[in-house]
């Protein structure tokens, strides 16, 4: 996943043969909410069948969220038994990030409530 990351692709090099039957098949449709609705139909289908049941990760982000992203990775090596190289993989393998990213952006919306009003620009 990290190799795709900020990167422009055709879709035969990254999905191969379903890559080109996608694209063949949108290319034939005239309408475009035909085709939105195709693009997301095939997307999500792609997703679920390749979604992959990390408990490890699920765990790692949970436990984040609930310590509102203030948690040190070298904690997070504690709880997991895991060290900070694997969870860096297994992160950016599976989310595209590593452990740091969520916790760095989980805080901001929970500051906005506590601040009393919206920012302005």
């Amino acid at each position: 996943m990290q190799e795709t990351v900020d990167g422009l692709f055709d879709a035969c090099d990254v999905f191969g043969k379903w890559g080109r039957d996608f694209r063949e098949a949108l290319r034939n449709m005239e309408d475009v909410g035909q085709k939105v609705q195709f693009i997301q139909d095939r997307l999500v289908g792609l997703l679920l069948k390749n979604q992959v049941d990390n408990r490890l990760i699920d765990f790692c982000v949970r436990t984040l969220e609930l310590a509102d992203g203030r948690m040190p990775i070298k904690e997070l090596e504690r709880r997991t038994g895991f060290t900070r190289r694997y969870l860096d993989q297994l992160f950016s393998r599976h989310v595209g990030l590593s452990p740091k990213t969520p916790g760095r952006d989980l805080p901001f919306p929970k500051v906005l409530p506590e601040m009393g009003s919206e920012p302005t620009l």
